[in-house]
């Protein structure tokens, strides 16, 4: 089934010291890969894969091949800020752990302008629901047959963070609204923000929610995985693509993830709706990712 198929039917399966143009620019000073300020960032500041974030868009950057890419996620301080105590997380060892590493491990992957995921969204068996088989490198993604290998759909993120899909007959790109809900366009946080309304009007989307949280996270080490198991949000009468009613809600999340070997990104991770206040027909609503290929994915697209 192609993925325009597979994601329209969701609705029914759910009912950065240094300059910018503006001014004040700092590096946290904990350390990390964020960088933040006022406006968008300089090309000369920070390293390819280091992060920005705008504190008056409120966007967070990734810099990719000497260039900062906005990537329409809405992130919060809570991304560098280090208000929730820098070794504030438990259970590994008996001891603290640096929260800002794991915080630049976050962002890594769900902000990436170069991975590759494997997405699903179920409700109570993993290996049922809908799902996403995606590659993206910079604003160019090819989503595929859960092989991995047939490719189905082409898109490119404007700079305007709209997606243009690739048509077949006319050999253009032409802007399909149905693609925000099928591909992480431009990320994986926006995606389950459009779907599931997972949104704070303070923290913002999927990952800065979780960085505001890490404080509350033990470690399992039978399984690996760090354990969040309850965040809870706000957000007041609003709208995505998907609600296009506006809708208040309040929302109790569960959040986990495994990290790589050498701690720099997130391999796997899963989020779930455990209640909600005005949308019920979400509750238990898993969201799972698989991350490979970081930094080393490859997208063909069609000239």
């Amino acid at each position: 089934m192609r993925l325009n198929k597979v994601f329209i039917l969701l609705p029914i399966i759910f009912a950065l010291a240094a300059c910018g143009n503006g001014g004040g620019n700092t590096q946290p000073a904990e350390g990390g890969k964020i960088y933040h300020g006022n406006g968008a960032p300089s090309d000369s500041l920070g390293e390819d894969y280091s992060h920005y974030y705008n504190e008056d868009s409120r966007h967070v950057y990734e810099k990719k091949d000497g260039k900062w890419i906005d990537q329409f996620a809405i992130g919060s301080s809570s991304l560098y800020s280090t208000s929730n105590g820098k070794k504030m997380l438990r259970a590994k060892n008996n001891g603290g752990y640096d929260s800002q590493k794991i915080k630049d491990a976050l962002m890594t992957s769900f902000y990436s302008t170069n991975v590759t995921c494997h997405m699903k969204g179920y409700m109570d068996n993993p290996d049922e629901g809908s799902w996403v088989y995606v590659k993206a490198d910079g604003r160019n993604f090819v989503g595929y047959e859960q092989d991995g290998t047939t490719s189905m759909n082409y898109v490119k993120v404007g700079e305007d963070g709209k997606a243009y899909c690739y048509d077949k007959e006319t050999g253009e790109y032409v802007e399909n609204l149905y693609m925000s809900f099928e591909m992480p366009t431009p990320t994986f946080d926006n995606l389950v923000h459009q779907l599931t309304f997972i949104y704070d009007d303070n923290l913002g989307e999927q990952t800065s929610i979780v960085c505001a949280n890490l404080n509350k996270a033990t470690y399992n080490k039978s399984t690996g995985y760090y354990e969040i198991a309850e965040m809870f949000i706000h957000h007041d009468a609003g709208t995505t693509l998907y609600f296009t009613e506006p809708v208040e809600d309040d929302m109790k999340l569960s959040f986990k993830f495994k990290l790589s070997k050498d701690e720099t990104y997130v391999t796997n991770a899963e989020i779930k709706i455990l209640s909600t206040v005005n949308l019920k027909h979400f509750e238990g609503m898993t969201t799972s990712y698989e991350f490979f290929n970081l930094h080393t994915t490859v997208v063909e697209m069609p000239k």
